[in-house]
């Protein structure tokens, strides 16, 4: 999967993964959260921008991701 790929949702920012809002095979809509990053003590929100069907979830929750790590790959 190339960097610019559509398919693949990636971190906005740098954090620990506090909890995963998704699973194999759920079909999501635009708005719906992936996950729940915390960064600089502060938790956020990670949504989807667009909707799709969950191909791979890439994370686990209290995973560290860096800015750019692959979260979920959509169908």
């Amino acid at each position: 999967i190339t960097q610019g790929d559509n398919r693949v949702i990636r971190c906005p920012l740098p954090g620990k993964v506090v909890s995963v809002a998704v699973t194999k095979g759920q079909v999501l809509e635009a708005g719906d959260e992936i996950c729940q990053l915390e960064s600089m003590k502060m938790e956020q929100s990670v949504r989807m921008a667009t909707g799709g069907t969950v191909k791979n979830v890439k994370i686990k929750k209290d995973q560290s991701v860096d800015a750019g790590t692959a979260l979920i790959e959509l169908q």
